[in-house]
């Protein structure tokens, strides 16, 4: 047998209190002759360590607790759940969960459910107490509290295109940070105090509307794909899957996936308000929207036509779409004027925020004609090695009246539309801007970047929205600047998203 060694030694960056310490990675593999076995260690070797790292515990745990309907939880609840899961027991009341292993979810989950900041109920209160309910979370159980059945002919349930309706559907992530990030923070107050509220970046107007026209569709005609629903189509018939007036005007009974069977206990309005509080919200509906369901259900010509209205507002409802109290406001909102529309030609600014990774210098490039610091002609291919795109493939544009280092640029030659718009004076290239606000290299850039987290996605999502990283005129974003200025420049202006949350548009008028 022979032992080979592996000793553990400590790399040092920095010195005094900015010095930090890394053990190196355990290491088993020969070089000379790897071996499957070896390879197996390695990776044993790895896992363990990204399982056993300090922060772990919390790290799970914090999201658990999220899920559980906590956005905000306190930092003495992250560490009683995590110490059970580092433990892997946790006692409450005489009664053991775990098996004192480390790693145990049982623990964990119990330090989580039985925790006084999970049942008081005093904290639901507190307007940081809580979270939005997720989407796909609040359809089935407006499934399950309406008692929704299936047609006998009907294997399973099969919803439509619910990622784009409602903004989730199960295996169906946009990618791999999952639906929305647990670190999300919508604008307005929750920002201002530094809350989370993770649910709220799926929560757009879009979602939320498509979400009460599937309620309505369900509570009207039954889970289809008629007038916004939420099911899939269930008449296959040509002429019918072309015709929604054809195929909705069938009776629900007979195209529908399954049918809402709910029946109150009582037909008294009181009761059928105060039974579909508890199962709808957990009880949160306040007096006055009780007061208002009451009066709409006993002025409804039938009295389940009334109990179909208030199943549709009480979805509408603040209390339905979060677990936490709420109090609505007593002062009415006051009338709109009509604004007077301009005379003056329209314009718009489109800004397109891409999502992933994008190569900027294979999108526009120096061409030829290059001078003084700027470089000179080869420098490009010089740089970009092999990625270089060839002179020959891009399209020129002419950049001879400038002050660029070049007097002719390419672009990628799949961007035709964006050559033709230069030229027309329709498109103007700004390259190079970023969130860096001066030179840094691999060594001091952790010093001059602390105003920002450059390997964050997240972070930098933030920062190209506000390109605001000193956080001089936070609240602006860059289409709310540009918008400002239009402003002064007495021209009226607007904006609008066609992508859910999107904080570059947010506009502050002085």
């Amino acid at each position: 047998m022979k032992y080979f060694k592996n000793m553990s030694s400590r790399i040092v960056i920095g010195s005094g209190s900015d010095a930090f310490s890394a053990r190196n990675p355990p290491h088993f593999m020969n070089f000379i002759i790897p071996d499957i076995r070896d390879a197996i260690y390695e990776t044993e070797a790895v896992i363990d360590h990204l399982f056993y790292h300090p922060n772990v515990a919390p790290f799970i745990s914090r999201r658990i607790i999220q899920r559980f309907g906590i956005s905000n939880p306190s930092p003495r609840y992250i560490n009683e759940a995590a110490v059970a899961f580092t433990r892997g027991v946790f006692r409450y009341q005489g009664v053991t969960f775990g098996d004192g292993k480390y790693g145990n979810h049982g623990a964990m989950l119990a330090a989580i459910v039985l925790d006084r900041e999970a049942r008081s109920a005093v904290l639901d209160a507190d307007p940081t107490f809580g979270s939005l309910r997720e989407p796909m979370i609040k359809l089935v159980a407006f499934l399950r509290a309406m008692e929704y059945q299936s047609r006998s002919a009907v294997k399973e349930i099969s919803f439509l295109d619910l990622t784009n309706k409602i903004g989730r559907m199960p295996h169906e992530s946009p990618n791999v940070f999952s639906f929305f990030l647990p670190d999300y923070t919508p604008q307005g107050s929750i920002k201002d105090t530094s809350l989370f509220g993770p649910e709220a970046q799926v929560q757009t107007t879009p979602t939320l509307v498509r979400f009460l026209n599937g309620i309505i569709s369900l509570v009207d005609f039954g889970l289809n794909h008629c007038y916004g629903g939420l099911g899939d189509n269930t008449i296959r018939l040509s002429l019918c899957f072309h015709d929604q007036g054809l195929a909705c005007n069938t009776p629900p009974s007979l195209y529908s996936s399954g049918l809402l069977k709910y029946q109150p206990s009582s037909f008294d309005r009181t009761s059928v308000v105060d039974e579909l509080s508890l199962i709808l919200t957990s009880g949160r509906l306040s007096l006055s929207y009780r007061n208002l369901l009451m009066d709409i259900i006993g002025n409804a010509s039938d009295i389940l036509l009334g109990i179909k209205t208030a199943q549709k507002l009480i979805v509408a409802s603040p209390a339905f779409h979060s677990t936490g109290l709420l109090h609505p406001l007593l002062s009415e909102k006051g009338v709109l004027s009509t604004p007077v529309p301009s005379i003056r030609p329209y314009k718009a600014v489109i800004f397109v925020n891409l999502a992933g990774g994008i190569d900027s210098y294979n999108i526009l490039m120096p061409k030829s004609d290059c001078f003084g610091a700027g470089g000179k002609d080869e420098d490009y291919k010089f740089v970009r090695g092999e990625l270089a795109m060839d002179r020959s493939a891009m399209l020129s544009i002419n950049a001879s009246s400038s002050t660029q280092p070049c007097r002719t640029f390419g672009i990628h030659p799949a961007l035709t539309i964006l050559q033709q718009l230069y030229r027309q004076q329709d498109l103007v290239f700004l390259a190079n801007v970023g969130v860096l606000q001066e030179y840094v290299n691999d060594t001091n850039w952790s010093q001059k970047t602390y105003k920002t987290q450059l390997f964050a996605h997240n972070i930098q999502q933030d920062e190209i929205s506000f390109v605001d990283m000193f956080r001089r005129t936070a609240g602006f974003g860059v289409c709310g600047r540009m918008l400002d200025i239009i402003g002064r420049l007495g021209f009226k202006t607007g904006s609008s998203s066609v992508s859910g949350v999107a904080p570059g548009m947010n506009i502050i008028y002085p």
